[in-house]
């Protein structure tokens, strides 16, 4: 498998909410709260496409990722990979490009996982650090020094 990445432009935004909404349906269900339009309308409201990086395998989009660049850290706002895909390190390949960029700038990585969802594991699992959460997610930090 083939593993490219492009900056999104405007016209990707369907198929982004694709993905947005098949990754997070099973974690917001078990929470009660999966909605399909209010997950649709939080990633259109806040789109960048300069600041979204798409995964692509094999000429199709698999994925996406958001960084906004803050000025002590980078935070990683959206990352989602097709359930289709996930389980095969495409997700880590994807978040090794985003550390690598945190490391240009000699920054740390932020963000926020939803609580119970199996993204947790996948972050603590590639050197995130728990430390906060939220009403509803757990809150992320990556360095090198860590």
């Amino acid at each position: 498998m083939t593993i490219e990445f492009r900056i999104s432009i405007a016209s990707d935004i369907e198929t982004l909410v694709s993905i947005r909404i098949a990754s997070m349906k099973e974690s917001l269900e078990n929470i009660g709260r999966f909605d399909p339009q209010r997950a649709r309308e939080r990633l259109v409201e806040n789109f960048r496409p300069e600041d979204t990086t798409l995964v692509i395998a094999d000429g199709k989009v698999i994925g996406f990722y958001a960084t906004l660049q803050q000025e002590y850290a980078l935070k990683l706002e959206h990352f989602y990979i097709d359930p289709a895909y996930q389980g095969q390190g495409i997700g880590r390949i994807a978040l090794d490009r985003v550390k690598g960029k945190a490391q240009e700038n000699s920054q740390e990585i932020i963000l926020l996982a939803l609580k119970g969802s199996k993204a947790n594991l996948f972050y603590t699992r590639n050197g995130f650090i728990q430390y906060g959460e939220a009403a509803f997610d757990n809150l992320y930090r990556w360095n090198t020094s860590i």
